[in-house]
């Protein structure tokens, strides 16, 4: 056999491989798709099953209520569901608790927030005027006769004393 025979045999069981293994995918996939259906039925079945079984426990729930159950374990069962909405009802009690507060801190801190604001730009106001060009004039009661040689404090001073004022509020 020559090398062109071997090469053909070659490529010939290398079809029947491709054509066997497409054929096992395929036969494979329907049988997933199949299996992923019934899975669905299944599920579908379960939700009308839930359905039927919450509605009969409604029922008996009911029938409860007014007495009209003598069964000791169905009375058992439905005093536990009893307790168990009580349960449930008191923590979404807590929780519309926990949303009010929240809602009052919210609105609390708004408020101090606004309040301070509002007493930085009154105060902003009150030292420094300005005049229709823009330009800051001195507040009113200050010495107009200052020296003008004198330099006015040091952005670094101005934040030092800021500071200091917010360490003596924050004690």
């Amino acid at each position: 056999m020559g090398l062109f025979d071997n090469l053909s045999k070659t490529l010939r069981q290398g079809a029947d491989f491709a054509k066997k293994g497409t054929e096992l995918i395929k036969k494979q996939s329907e049988l997933f798709i199949k299996e992923e259906s019934i899975k669905s039925d299944i599920s579908v079945e379960k939700k009308k099953l839930a359905r039927k079984m919450n509605a009969l426990a409604a029922r008996a729930y009911e029938l409860y209520s007014k007495n009209e159950i003598d069964d000791p374990e169905m009375i058992d069962i439905c005093k536990v569901i009893k307790t168990l909405r009580w349960s449930i009802d008191d923590k979404w009690r807590a929780i519309e608790k926990l949303k009010r507060q929240s809602l009052k801190l919210d609105s609390d801190f708004e408020d101090e927030t606004a309040d301070e604001d509002w007493e930085n730009d009154s105060e902003l106001l009150n030292n420094s005027k300005k005049d229709a060009d823009g330009n800051v004039s001195k507040k009113e009661g200050s010495d107009e006769n200052a020296d003008s040689n004198d330099e006015p404090e040091d952005d670094e001073e101005i934040e030092d004393k800021g500071s200091a004022e917010n360490a003596d509020e924050r004690s």
